[in-house]
């Protein structure tokens, strides 16, 4: 399949997802959404693309689960997370890797407040309070 129908298809699943007002189908819908655009990300739209045999690296599996890149080798390590090594660097068979979004062990490894984390740091460095502790001065946001 070509890498602008994949593209094209993802717009339409997370259009479909919102309008369904279910956070659970949602939030999966963004995660996977979100892994297969940014593995297809450095790829041309005319570019065919086989989704099942698509690998991804440590840095980009990284980037999809909010992980530091660290972390992803650990768990690659751990054998929490299927990979295969190829030229001193792992190689993450997509379809893996959205088994492990999917997977409780995502879940309790703490992407939600990696994720959580990640947001709160791109509104503070945006000038925005999001958060802070009653008893915290204003301007002391988290």
């Amino acid at each position: 399949m070509k890498v602008a129908d994949i593209r094209h298809r993802i717009g339409l699943r997370l259009q479909q997802a919102a309008r369904e007002k279910d956070p659970d189908s949602l939030a999966l819908a963004l995660d996977y959404g979100r892994a297969v655009l940014l593995a297809l990300a450095s790829l041309d739209e005319e570019a065919e693309v086989d989704l099942s045999e698509a690998t991804v690296n440590t840095a980009t599996a990284a980037r999809i689960l909010s992980f530091h890149v660290e972390y992803v080798r650990d768990l690659i390590r751990r054998e929490v997370l299927p990979a295969s090594k190829r030229n001193n660097e792992y190689d993450i068979r997509l379809v893996d890797l959205m088994d492990f979004i999917a997977s409780p062990r995502y879940q309790a490894v703490g992407a939600p407040g990696a994720v959580a984390r990640a947001a709160l740091r791109r509104f503070r460095d945006w000038g925005m309070t999001v958060w802070r502790r009653p008893w915290e001065e204003p301007g002391s946001a988290v």
